[in-house]
């Protein structure tokens, strides 16, 4: 940050070499122009810190909670077909689009959506990598294509909710 002293010599060098009147005519003007820069950046990275949380939760919850319904959904029901692409055609999209909005304050949940299913497919995919030539390990990254175009329509779509008058 540049201090008053330091301007006060800046002003005195270019008085002398271009000529006019000597002196402060409002110190206080100058002291606020001086911090301004730096008071638009204290209130803008608060701002970014604030946002970037709430959208850490919304990825965090989406990373977290997508493996925590596999586990029992895959104990309890088994794989087949239908259960196959129930769980990645429809489970998946939709917990991925509703999570965010239950635990975050913004108000469009797409970064955190699509961040937070990407993280769990690549745990997915790291997890069953020595599956990769079998027929579940393909529908489960051809469902990975697909609900990233599905989750990004359905969120743009997505009308916000009316206020009431």
């Amino acid at each position: 940050m540049i201090e008053i002293k330091e301007v006060k010599i800046i002003h005195g060098i270019l008085i002398e070499k271009f000529g006019g009147a000597k002196g402060i005519r409002d110190i206080g003007a100058l002291e606020s122009a001086i911090n301004r820069p730096f008071q638009r950046l204290r209130i803008s990275w608060s701002t970014m810190k604030n946002k970037m949380k709430e959208q850490w939760k919304g990825m965090v919850t989406v990373a977290v909670v997508l493996p925590l319904v596999l586990v029992p959904f895959s104990l309890v029901l088994g794989w087949n077909i239908l259960t196959l692409l129930l769980f990645w055609f429809a489970i998946v999209p939709a917990l991925t689009i509703y999570l965010p909005a239950k635990v975050s304050k913004q108000t469009n949940h797409l970064v955190e959506s699509l961040v937070g299913m990407t993280i769990f497919y690549g745990f997915m995919v790291f997890m069953t990598y020595s599956h990769y030539k079998t027929d579940y390990f393909q529908v489960m990254m051809t469902s990975y294509i697909v609900n990233i175009v599905m989750v990004t329509a359905l969120t743009l779509l997505k009308k916000p909710n009316a206020s009431p008058h």
